[in-house]
């Protein structure tokens, strides 16, 4: 199992700084070891990246089948902290193909039964799944309680994405503090990734106007966009809900000059133009 965790720490690095083809390439590598190896929980773990990587690349579909067959997997190995993680996954496929119902039973799930085991990391996930889940859907009692919850505790744990994640989705609720948020963004953006940046960037537009709060969430798409392989560029733009909303957002804003222009047919073919 080294030699195929080492595999997978590597693959999602590589996911992170957008070499999507070296990512996909060394995961399949890991997966195929663990298979090799009889390795049930290495198999799982290596499944469910895989996954999250078809997630990240707008391939819901695809990222629904893997996590599928990781909670197969995870249930097959009776390590419940890898179950608790294969229910959140596949109510994150689910809450991006918009089916939310269904997200929102897996998301409770995972909480449920991260709660029972005491993995305190995994009710600090489902939680803040949970929390954007619920303030998307306009349950808002039930988004605050869930995001007030994964704050506490991803400060507690010391989780920054989920700090900033949590902070910036509930500014955008009663009660929230957009400059609170703001500031702990900026503290704690070298140790958070680009996803939660994006995200983070685009609730604080939503919540104060801020155009360059619009400006970098839009950067950073564009960044993406242009790191992947030409047959995965329709679909970060077209299967990722946050990215379609981004550009449609800096398109509206371009008459203001103070954004470049992103024209439809650029967004039709996947990529943002020059």
């Amino acid at each position: 199992m080294g030699e195929a965790s080492a595999l997978l720490t590597l693959s999602d690095l590589l996911c992170e700084l957008g070499r999507f083809v070296e990512a996909l390439e060394l995961n399949r590598r890991a997966l195929d070891l663990t298979r090799e190896t009889g390795s049930r929980i290495g198999e799982a773990q290596a499944t469910a990246t895989y996954g999250n990587k078809f997630l990240t690349l707008g391939r819901p579909t695809e990222a629904l089948e893997f996590f599928r067959r990781g909670l197969d997997l995870a249930r097959q190995t009776r390590f419940r902290q890898l179950e608790a993680s294969a229910l959140g996954n596949l109510g994150d496929s689910y809450a991006e193909s918009e089916r939310t119902d269904e997200a929102r039973e897996h998301f409770r799930q995972s909480l449920a039964l991260s709660e029972e085991i005491g993995y305190q990391p995994g009710v600090t996930f489902a939680l803040i799944r949970l929390g954007k889940l619920e303030a998307d859907a306009g349950r808002l009692e039930e988004a605050t309680r869930a995001l007030d919850g994964a704050a506490r505790l991803s400060r507690e744990l010391g989780i920054p994405g989920i700090q900033v994640q949590a902070a910036a989705r509930r500014a955008l609720l009663p009660g929230g503090d957009p400059r609170a948020a703001s500031e702990l963004l900026n503290s704690l953006a070298p140790r958070i990734g680009e996803s939660t940046r994006l995200h983070a960037q685009w609730w604080l537009w939503l919540a104060t106007h801020d155009r360059t709060r619009l400006e970098e969430a839009g950067r950073l798409v564009d960044a993406l966009v242009a790191k992947a392989p030409p047959e995965y560029r329709t679909s970060i733009v077209e299967g990722v809900r946050v990215h379609r909303a981004i550009l449609w957002a800096v398109q509206n804003a371009r008459s203001s000059g103070a954004l470049r222009q992103v024209d439809q047919e650029g967004l039709r073919e996947g990529g943002v133009p020059d």
